[in-house]
Protein backbone atom coordinates (compact mmCIF):
# COMPACT_ATOMS: atom_id res chain seq x y z
CA UNK A 1 0.00 0.00 0.00
CA UNK A 2 1.36 3.37 -1.04
CA UNK A 3 0.33 6.49 0.82
CA UNK A 4 0.70 9.94 -0.59
CA UNK A 5 2.82 12.35 1.42
CA UNK A 6 0.92 14.68 3.70
CA UNK A 7 2.63 17.75 2.41
CA UNK A 8 3.56 18.75 -1.11
CA UNK A 9 7.09 18.96 -2.40
CA UNK A 10 9.24 21.61 -0.83
CA UNK A 11 10.24 24.39 -3.11
CA UNK A 12 13.75 25.80 -2.75
CA UNK A 13 13.90 29.30 -1.35
CA UNK A 14 15.26 32.10 -3.42
CA UNK A 15 18.87 33.04 -2.63
CA UNK A 16 17.77 36.59 -1.73
CA UNK A 17 15.78 35.24 1.23
CA UNK A 18 18.69 33.30 2.70
CA UNK A 19 20.90 34.87 5.32
CA UNK A 20 24.58 34.88 4.58
CA UNK A 21 26.96 36.21 1.95
CA UNK A 22 24.52 35.73 -0.95
CA UNK A 23 21.51 37.39 0.68
CA UNK A 24 20.67 41.01 1.35
CA UNK A 25 22.43 42.68 4.24
CA UNK A 26 25.12 40.07 4.01
CA UNK A 27 27.22 40.39 7.09
CA UNK A 28 28.75 37.23 8.34
CA UNK A 29 28.62 36.83 12.09
CA UNK A 30 31.95 35.04 12.01
CA UNK A 31 33.82 37.78 10.16
CA UNK A 32 33.41 40.48 12.78
CA UNK A 33 35.53 40.43 15.88
CA UNK A 34 33.85 38.56 18.72
CA UNK A 35 32.02 40.81 21.12
CA UNK A 36 33.17 40.51 24.72
CA UNK A 37 30.87 39.11 27.33
CA UNK A 38 28.95 41.73 29.18
CA UNK A 39 30.72 43.06 32.22
CA UNK A 40 29.14 42.46 35.56
CA UNK A 41 28.09 45.88 36.74
CA UNK A 42 27.09 44.76 40.19
CA UNK A 43 28.11 41.80 42.25
CA UNK A 44 26.07 41.68 45.39
CA UNK A 45 27.72 42.45 48.69
CA UNK A 46 26.43 39.11 50.01
CA UNK A 47 28.37 37.28 47.30
CA UNK A 48 31.51 39.34 47.94
CA UNK A 49 31.25 38.54 51.65
CA UNK A 50 31.49 34.80 51.05
CA UNK A 51 33.97 34.73 48.16
CA UNK A 52 37.56 33.94 49.09
CA UNK A 53 40.73 33.30 47.17
CA UNK A 54 40.97 29.54 46.52
CA UNK A 55 44.74 29.65 47.09
CA UNK A 56 45.15 31.58 50.35
CA UNK A 57 41.50 31.86 51.54
CA UNK A 58 41.66 35.64 51.90
CA UNK A 59 38.49 37.60 51.08
CA UNK A 60 38.57 39.03 47.57
CA UNK A 61 37.62 42.55 46.57
CA UNK A 62 35.91 43.83 43.45
CA UNK A 63 38.24 45.44 40.95
CA UNK A 64 36.22 47.18 38.25
CA UNK A 65 34.97 46.34 35.74
CA UNK A 66 35.34 42.59 35.48
CA UNK A 67 37.81 41.15 37.98
CA UNK A 68 38.05 40.14 41.60
CA UNK A 69 41.35 40.88 43.34
CA UNK A 70 43.07 38.91 46.06
CA UNK A 71 45.05 41.42 48.16
CA UNK A 72 47.24 38.67 49.66
CA UNK A 73 48.25 36.83 46.46
CA UNK A 74 48.09 39.93 44.23
CA UNK A 75 46.14 38.09 41.51
CA UNK A 76 42.98 38.90 39.55
CA UNK A 77 40.16 36.43 38.99
CA UNK A 78 37.96 37.10 35.94
CA UNK A 79 34.21 37.65 36.00
CA UNK A 80 32.66 36.06 32.90
CA UNK A 81 28.98 36.63 32.11
CA UNK A 82 28.49 37.92 35.63
CA UNK A 83 29.96 34.76 37.18
CA UNK A 84 33.26 34.92 39.11
CA UNK A 85 35.71 32.31 37.84
CA UNK A 86 37.51 31.37 41.04
CA UNK A 87 39.99 28.88 39.63
CA UNK A 88 43.67 29.16 40.51
CA UNK A 89 44.55 28.30 36.90
CA UNK A 90 42.48 31.27 35.64
CA UNK A 91 44.06 33.85 37.96
CA UNK A 92 46.29 36.48 36.35
CA UNK A 93 49.04 38.36 38.21
CA UNK A 94 48.06 41.89 39.09
CA UNK A 95 49.89 44.60 37.17
CA UNK A 96 50.67 47.95 38.71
Amino acid sequence: MHLAPRFGKRRPRAAANRPGPAGPGSSSRHESSPKPYYHAQVISQQLLDILACPKCHTKVELKEPDHLRCPQCKVLYPIVDGIPVMLIEEAKPETA
